[in-house]
């Protein structure tokens, strides 16, 4: 430029400043039109991807592509007018990428679709901002000025595509920007390959779509609706919050502008400008305020003051940790955990009730984040937590999900919060809110239980005044003939009302004898069949109601027989059907059975073998809301099955163990663990068997009671105690009427009135037969030493027992698959003469009254083991096999012994070609075993020795060798985890990987083994990738 200003003349100066005017006057016109720019959010809410998720922001991927849609409905409800033109794109950035993404680009096009169910393709867009760095600071909106300007024709959808290029130096967690959710409403690939993503399609679908802001221009004279409307935002919220306000109706134009004015005072004024020439305002409040906007426009007709938007600003109360507390009826408050804006603490079980008095209504409104399984935020009908749950969102974690609640005129609500001893979020921040008027509560505060005096054919209703409620005094009576027991002008305390005839049902009323229509409670109806007295049941809440067994000896049900079985009367669904527990004995690492219903209606049986759960599901609908039913769950060792009311609805082929779930008690109406998976309903008639009982026995039984002296039979409750729906304070023994005593503890229960209480069960149940020969209950294997196995059960008094060991048939069935019977006086009896590593059934059952009476069969199915080692010292050379046994089922790469090309001897090797080579598949990821038992000396040192060579890669393949108890055996596939300590656990001796040459190994063999027959292991494992 200054080349050519050196080199003009006079005449060529003034035609080069007639240029610089004329370029003046485009930049003034630039600027004109820059005035006019409006912006534009679409998307609510302030969550954010996390740092390992999908954005338009993210690298924990170094390339993306990615699409979403914004619908025309959304641009317009933003206030984008038809023929806008967008010159500007940004997203609220919460999480700066630690890298710049390079030939970072966006483009535009008009679609039909309304999300990204399907990928929007790869033609018809246009480029409007191409290939740049970008690495957007945190902290707020980060605007981009597009290089290419985009208008939107006002009725398509805006389809929107953004891609870079692989970035350096690596991929990293971060990368957040402000999400709102929408059923597919964003779309991405992501990779760390090198290149570039631009051009492709993207894959997979997800519900979280970027917020956006659009910059635009309008597109001629105002329109819009004639009037701004309501002022839009929040009219509750606590103090030093930051709101957002906008209008109703948006008015779109290149001269608009916009005042917006507040004030502390009253609706009224006095006002105070605030804000800019914007149709939207940020603002943070610390007190009660009000605001509104006056909305100009030349060109009409969209002009006038929007409507004034209270904002009241209200206290913060937390429900408690533990205990209660309570709001005062009218006064709006923002509701949160116990630790405020903080995460929940472990072990929280407190609620906060919410007056109503007679005629408030309370809206409940927020959002809720919590761990789904194990914590829970419930809203109660009444005060306290005995009446119903009218709401139990189950969390979603960090994302968080939305609580909307809004309780019937004058209904008291209670809102509680019960966390577990695992993983904790940022729990509840809720508004709660009052319409209609709190009229001064005048009703006296009353409850009433049953006192049955059967003796006389007749029952009383005890009546506990609690608050007069500004009474002078109250009169209680009834609506029974005669009102017998009625008492006047009294005060609080407690008052027996009746006596009622058997049968009859009355209604109790407490008056307010100062108080007009209206200042009275009724209580009731009651009745009480003394015909039916104690033919009870538990009614539980779901919430934390429980009878805990305890984790007796008698209960700790392993292997492959059991039965649980129950009558219940549920009236609420839990969500999922595992969360409402009938009978739950459950630990962590997979082991214990359970039998719980929930989703619908579907019943579900399920237990843990030790390494992984086993569960048998019906359909939904399978049972049905407040009615009787009776439930029950077998497993024989070859299949789960489950019967409803006598019918199979549903099996499953097994045959793995039950694992004891050692330290874990047996619960009924609850999760062993804590009260997250509370049964709704009531529970009689719960009996746990140590056999898989058999679908007529389970026929012929389930309408009548059980003696408690039946064969296999660890537990029976018939829960006759306490007096139905009466106050039961003290009832709180749930005994087992069996000889194991297993009596449970009735934990966290009201215990008064006809919820969380005793109360009427199954009314129809015969009588108890007596069984004349019981099975000789319980049947145990101990001495498996291969080929012989001592069997044990009770001397329960009979004559002899008759056993039988088979391979196959039922007792009694005939020589076929039958290898050892005999009848014996006595128990234990030692079985000789059977195949090692086989497995059997051992069959017992008792001779009664000079054998004319024998009990049922008991069995027992079993495997024997290895005859073990226990001639020392011992060694191997690997030129026969020395009577180990292998696991490699599904295997690629698997344990082999003999001579493999290229190794120096015989030896025990791994091998991908059947023994061929001594050589593995890396790709192939594989677990196998070679085991082999061995009966230790009782006093003796032992030292295991042996010679190795591995090569493979060093962090991942590798061989183990373990010292583990006879009953555990390894799985193919499965890594052997090391638990407990020698000599009753898995104990790992050594960890070999990665030494070409051959090594020399010697190991102690702790002292704890001494005397004790153990499982040796050497598990081979490789992870699929290098080697």
């Amino acid at each position: 430029m200054n080349r050519k200003l050196d080199s003009c003349n006079t005449s060529g100066q003034g035609s080069w400043w007639r240029k610089i005017t004329a370029v003046m006057a485009v930049l003034t016109l630039f600027v004109s039109e820059l005035s006019a720019q409006s912006y534009a959010v679409i998307g609510t809410g302030t969550a954010s991807n996390t740092a390992t998720s999908n954005s338009p922001v993210n690298i924990y991927y170094r390339r993306t592509v990615c699409q979403m849609v914004y619908t025309a409905s959304e641009l317009s409800a933003a206030g984008i007018g038809v023929g806008a033109t967008i010159s500007e794109l940004g997203w609220y950035v919460t999480g700066a990428p630690l890298y710049a993404m390079p030939d970072y680009t966006i483009k535009f096009k008009h679609v039909t679709a309304t999300n990204v169910a399907a990928a929007l393709g790869t033609t018809g867009w246009t480029t409007v901002k191409n290939a740049f760095s970008y690495q957007p600071p945190a902290g707020g909106w980060n605007m981009i000025t597009l290089d290419n300007n985009f208008v939107w024709d006002g009725s398509s959808n805006l389809g929107v595509e953004v891609c870079w290029s692989q970035v350096f130096p690596g991929f990293n967690a971060s990368g957040q920007c402000y999400i709102y959710t929408v059923t597919n409403g964003y779309r991405y690939s992501r990779t760390d390959a090198a290149g570039t993503s631009c051009g492709l399609s993207p894959a997979t679908a997800t519900t979280t779509k970027p917020q956006v802001r659009l910059g635009w221009v309008g597109s001629g004279t105002c329109t819009g609706t004639p009037a701004p409307g309501n002022t839009t935002g929040p009219s509750v919220v606590t103090s030093g919050t930051t709101i957002s306000l906008g209008l109703q109706n948006p008015t779109m134009g290149n001269d608009v502008t916009y005042q917006w004015y507040v004030s502390t005072s009253s609706s009224s004024g006095p006002w105070t400008p605030t804000g800019t020439s914007t149709a939207s305002l940020s603002a943070t409040v610390t007190q009660d305020s009000w605001f509104y906007c006056a909305v100009t426009c030349p060109e009409g007709p969209s002009t006038g003051n929007s409507n004034v938007l209270h904002v009241e600003v209200v206290p913060v109360v937390l429900v408690p940790f533990t205990g209660s507390n309570t709001n005062a009826c009218g006064t709006n408050i923002a509701l949160q955990d116990h630790a405020g804006s903080g995460n929940y603490s472990n072990n929280a079980n407190g609620y906060t009730v919410l007056e109503a008095g007679t005629n408030a209504t309370i809206t409940i409104s927020g959002t809720y984040w919590g761990e789904g399984c194990c914590d829970d935020l419930y809203i109660y009908s009444g005060a306290g937590t005995g009446g119903a749950v009218l709401l139990n969102p189950i969390g979603n974690g960090a994302g968080g999900v939305s609580v909307n609640y809004t309780g019937a005129p004058g209904q008291t609500l209670t809102v509680r919060f019960t966390s577990d001893l695992s993983i904790v979020y940022a729990g509840f921040d809720l508004m709660v809110t009052y319409t209609n008027p709190c009229v001064p509560p005048c009703i006296p505060v009353a409850t009433a239980s049953l006192d049955e005096d059967c003796g006389n054919s007749q029952f009383y209703v005890d009546v506990e005044v609690t608050d007069l409620n500004g009474a002078p005094s109250v009169s209680i009576n009834s609506d029974y003939s005669g009102d017998p027991g009625a008492v006047s002008a009294v005060g609080v305390g407690s008052y027996s009302i009746g006596p009622f005839a058997s049968t009859s049902t009355v209604n109790i009323t407490v008056t307010n004898d100062g108080g007009g229509p209206g200042c009275e409670t009724v209580l009731g109806p009651y009745t009480m069949d003394c015909a039916l007295l104690g033919k009870n049941a538990l009614d539980f809440d779901g919430a934390d109601d429980r009878v805990n067994l305890g984790d007796p000896a008698s209960l700790q049900i392993t292997g492959t027989q059991l039965t649980l079985e129950a009558w219940i009367y549920p009236t609420a669904w839990r969500t999922e059907s595992w969360r409402g527990s009938i009978i739950n004995k459950e630990a962590p690492a997979t082991q214990g059975y359970m039998l719980r219903c929930g989703n619908n209606g579907q019943l579900s049986f399920n237990f843990g073998n030790g390494t992984g759960w086993v569960e048998l599901q019906s359909t939904t609908g399978a049972l049905a809301l407040n009615t009787w039913q009776h439930v029950a769950a077998t497993y024989d060792g070859a299949n789960l099955r489950m019967y409803i009311n006598g019918v199979e609805v549903a099996s499953l082929a097994n045959t793995t163990s039950i694992a004891a779930a050692a330290g874990y008690q047996v619960t009924i109406g609850n999760w062993s663990q804590n009260n997250d998976r509370g049964f709704i309903g009531r529970i009689d008639e719960v009996r746990i068997w140590a056999t898989a009982r058999s679908l007529s026995q389970i026929t012929a039984y389930k309408d009548q009671l059980l003696c408690g002296n039946e064969g296999s039979l660890r537990a029976y409750y018939t829960f006759d105690e306490g007096v139905a729906n009466a106050n039961n304070a003290g009832v709180t023994t749930l005994p087992d009427l069996t000889a194991n005593a297993n009596d449970g503890a009735v934990t966290n229960l009201t215990l008064n009135g006809s919820t969380s209480n005793w109360v009427q069960g199954n009314i129809n149940l015969g009588a108890c037969v007596p069984v004349a020969c019981p099975e000789p209950d319980p049947l145990t294997i101990s001495g498996n030493l291969g080929n012989q196995v001592t069997l044990n059960w009770t001397n329960n008094g009979a004559d002899s027992y008759d056993y039988e060991i088979r391979t196959s048939g039922l007792p009694g069935s005939g020589p076929a698959g039958l290898t050892a019977s005999g009848n014996v006086a006595t128990s234990p009896t030692v079985v000789p003469g059977l195949a090692p590593v086989t497995a059997y059934t051992a069959y017992v059952r008792a001779n009664c009254t000079g054998s004319s009476t024998t009990s049922l069969w008991l069995s027992l199915p079993f495997s024997t083991g290895q005859i073990p080692v226990s001639t020392f010292p011992w060694s191997v050379d690997f030129s026969a096999d020395p009577g180990g046994e292998f696991t490699s089922s599904g295997q690629t790469n698997t344990w082999f012994i003999g001579a493999a090309t290229g190794n120096p001897a015989p030896g025990l090797y791994i091998t991908n070609n059947g023994g061929a080579t001594n050589s593995y598949t890396n790709s192939a990821t594989s677990v196998v075993h070679v085991y082999r038992d061995i009966l230790f000396p009782a006093s003796d040192a032992m030292v295991l020795s042996f010679d190795w060579s591995i090569l493979g890669e060093s962090c991942c393949d590798r061989v183990r060798v373990w010292l583990v108890p006879i009953t555990f055996t390894p799985v193919a596939g499965t890594q052997i985890t090391a638990t407990g300590s020698a000599p009753t656990g898995r104990v790992q001796l050594a960890q070999l990987n990665n030494n070409a040459g051959w090594n020399a190994a010697s190991y102690v063999i702790p002292a704890a083994y001494q005397g004790t027959t153990f499982r040796l292991v050497f598990e081979w494992r490789n992870d699929g990738s290098l080697g």
